[in-house]
């Protein structure tokens, strides 16, 4: 198993709210589907941060809307996405000053009349604030994408709408074009557009180049094997709330030699991830063990028997240093699959989570049964038909206190960002669905 921590991208999107509205929803709805889809393929995450909302009314009221950009920047680098029209964009206001530049008194030499838009960009490029190195910055400069919008879009829209794209004041204006010939000085990657709709080609396979450069696809054929399982897994263990009983009875059965466990719960209830985070866990604290998962409905070959064997056996040969060749049929690999388990000399531990989509074959029936006793397994499943009576049981209950729920759906709006308002946030609370983790 293998976490994926390092093999995530996190993409932040600058420019004024106002006048890029349906930029920003081409990006939404045209290029991260895609980009999503292609990292999902390679085993990496993917966040866009994008801030239209997320930060509370409070929180810009505070002044700390430009700080906590700021932070997802760090957070980010160096993906960035930088959208330019006519519209400068607003200050600092003078009552947020103190908060906003406590961490970042560069803001007050001489920056103080620039919008947030041009505080973010400054903050990616120049020799300013206490986390950027000189490397960050060239690749920030290197790796960010630049689109200026044609500055006469605005004459093209409906009368009554165009004041959204145009910037009012002679002084601001002066100001947004210097901003532009700066990052032209800079060698930033600038693209210039007519409309909204052209980012759809313009920014996608940019984009994508620069996370396939940090990214190589480069993996062994085990690792190809491994690796929508750990992709997957990865993703379950972003957002997590962890109940304490729930990891020990897992740790309490890993270190028995009861008959296997059988994870059980409706559909969305945390089976997943429970068995993600605490494998996770449990390996790190016991790093000699082999701890193996499989989720079924992770790819398409996820629900084939054979090549969930064919998985097993390949880790085990890998971590335990087996000299002897994987058998090369279904039928050979099924007759010694047991044994191979049985030469282990350490404790493996094997998870299949999603038992019910795995599918059987004439020749896998009842290959479970082949597991010797100490091998530790854990299965989950939403139907626990066809299953042995005398094997250990979980039952995984729903998010019935509402402090576990404002806990998940807190840390879940953190990856990107974001905070909620006390309403809305009431109203998901409130809502029965929410008991289901996956809801």
């Amino acid at each position: 198993m293998k976490k994926f921590e390092d093999r995530h991208v996190r993409l932040f999107i600058s420019s004024t709210f106002r006048g890029m509205h349906e930029e920003r929803k081409v990006l939404v709805k045209h290029i991260f589907p895609e980009i999503h889809r292609r990292c999902a393929e390679r085993g990496i995450g993917f966040t866009e941060v994008d801030l239209r909302w997320g930060i509370t009314s409070e929180e810009v009221d505070q002044g700390l809307a430009t700080p906590l950009c700021f932070q997802q920047m760090d957070h980010c680098q160096p993906f960035f996405i930088g959208l330019l029209g006519e519209y400068y964009g607003s200050t600092i206001l003078p009552d947020q000053i103190q908060t906003s530049c406590a961490e970042h008194p560069w803001i007050k030499q001489g920056y103080l009349d620039r919008s947030i838009t041009e505080l973010e960009m400054t903050y990616g490029l120049l020799n300013v604030g206490q986390n950027r190195s000189d490397t960050q910055r060239q690749a920030f400069a290197a790796k960010s994408l630049f689109y200026f919008r044609e500055p006469h879009y605005a004459d093209t829209q409906p009368e009554n709408e165009r004041a959204l794209y145009i910037e009012p004041s002679a002084e601001n204006s002066v100001k947004q074009q210097n901003l532009k010939q700066r990052l032209r000085t800079h060698d930033c990657q600038i693209t210039e557009y007519q409309k909204p709709i052209d980012l759809k080609d313009l920014v996608l396979e940019s984009l994508w180049g620069n996370i396939s450069e940090k990214f190589p696809d480069t993996l062994t054929p085990q690792q190809r094997g491994n690796f929508d399982h750990d992709a997957f897994a990865a993703s379950r263990q972003r957002v997590y709330i962890k109940r304490q009983a729930d990891f020990d009875r897992l740790s309490q059965h890993a270190q028995s030699t009861d008959t296997p466990l059988i994870i059980h719960g409706e559909s969305g209830a945390g089976k997943t991830a429970l068995l993600a985070n605490w494998a996770a866990e449990y390996q790190e604290m016991h790093p000699n063990e082999l701890v193996f998962w499989h989720f079924c409905g992770s790819s398409p070959e996820s629900t084939d028997p054979i090549g969930l064997i064919r998985r097993i056996m390949l880790n085990l040969k890998s971590h335990f240093k087996m000299e002897e060749d994987i058998p090369s049929t279904a039928e050979a690999m099924f007759a010694e699959f047991g044994f191979w388990l049985a030469k282990a000399p350490k404790q493996v531990i094997v998870i299949i989570d999603g038992l019910n989509q795995l599918e059987e074959t004439p020749i896998t029936r009842g290959w479970l049964y082949s597991i010797p006793i100490k091998t530790r397994l854990f299965v989950s499943t939403i139907s626990e038909k066809e299953l042995p009576i005398d094997w250990q049981r979980l039952n995984l209950p729903l998010l019935t206190e509402q402090s576990a729920r404002h806990a998940l759906i807190t840390e879940y709006l953190q990856q990107y960002g974001k905070t909620l308002e006390d309403t809305p946030m009431q109203a998901l609370l409130d809502h029965p669905k929410t008991e289901n983790p996956l809801y």
